[in-house]
């Protein structure tokens, strides 16, 4: 009467084994230190939105070996007087977030932690994430702890933005910023990177932005860059990151992720069918399709198309199944 009910149990045991011994050869192996980590500028602004608030901004450049993700093996503090008052994560539009970019600070001028105005304490650290693995040790650290400038009010941002811009267009290869009407104003690549690195963007140099409607290339490269790209990163860094074995067979890591849990899934279903029935079958390859698209076991390409099936087998039986006469 429970043999069913024991057969799942040990269908469960062997996906959780299977999972557990995957990655044990890509911990092993540790992050290797950059090439490259460096903190270039800083610069401060007071009263940028209201009266007293503060905003700073930097600058970095980032090489690395390491097949990760920027913004899940470092971050980014802020220390006044040596003592920590923020963090941010490096964004990952370009190369996966290695590569020169930007990222900023801001704080209310009610905000507890809210620094002392020009005093010279303030100082940014660029460090690996400690909650990795890394292969000298101790995670990688630099700091810079001199402010290039002291401005007060937003009237020199859209200057400082304009210069960004131009210098990583230059880095990346891709056009973020233009001449409109006579006016430099943001690309729509420029738009989508500096207003998510620099917090209130919008409101505080609106003159740099265009007033036309996104063109159509801007959604396709928004998703590209953006959400592919944190999509296939979900597992970076995990006991589930298939870095090491994708390079010792010359592929991709994610067609290496993908083909194993579809070959995983696809054994799980046979046994299924085999020991327990079909009914509720089609429940089970849904689910398993499901978690493949949206938790970045699989290619983005790949994982919309299975995520569609995956909802197909899960709907259909409840909303086209045939009544009986």
């Amino acid at each position: 009467m429970h043999q069913p009910l024991i057969k799942v149990k040990i269908l469960v045991a062997l996906i959780v084994t299977v999972l557990a011994l995957i990655p044990l050869p890509c911990l092993a192996a540790g992050l290797p230190s950059p090439t490259t980590q460096t903190v270039n500028t800083i610069d401060a602004y007071q009263s940028v939105l209201t009266a007293n608030d503060q905003l700073y901004i930097a600058t970095f450049s980032l090489e690395t070996t390491a097949n990760t993700s920027a913004s899940n093996s470092f971050i980014f503090r802020l220390k006044d007087a040596g003592i920590e008052i923020a963090t941010v994560a490096p964004y990952n539009f370009y190369n996966n977030g290695n590569a020169d970019g930007v990222v900023a600070f801001y704080f209310t001028a009610d905000d507890p932690l809210l620094p002392v105005w020009n005093v010279g304490d303030i100082a940014v650290e660029f460090v690996g994430n400690p909650a990795l693995t890394w292969d000298d040790g101790d995670p990688p650290s630099v700091t810079n702890a001199v402010v290039d400038s002291w401005n007060v009010g937003n009237t020199l941002i859209s200057a400082k933005v304009r210069l960004l811009a131009n210098q990583l267009e230059n880095s990346y290869g891709v056009d973020m910023i233009e001449l409109v009407e006579g006016i430099l104003k943001l690309t729509a690549y420029g738009e989508l990177y500096f207003e998510t690195v620099i917090p209130n963007l919008r409101s505080l140099t609106p003159t740099i932005f265009s007033s036309l409607v996104s063109s159509p290339i801007f959604t396709t490269d928004n998703f590209t860059l953006v959400h592919k790209t944190t999509l296939e990163s979900k597992l970076d860094g995990t006991i589930l990151d298939a870095t090491d074995a994708a390079n010792n067979i010359g592929s991709s890591k994610m067609w290496v992720i993908s083909l194993i849990w579809l070959i995983f899934g696809g054994a799980l279903s046979y046994e299924y069918a085999i020991n327990i029935g079909t009914i509720g079958l089609n429940y089970l390859i849904a689910i398993w399709l499901e978690v493949g698209s949206l938790g970045g076991f699989m290619p983005t390409e790949v994982g919309i198309g299975v995520g569609i099936i995956g909802g197909i087998l899960l709907f259909y039986p409840v909303f086209f199944r045939g009544s009986s006469a």
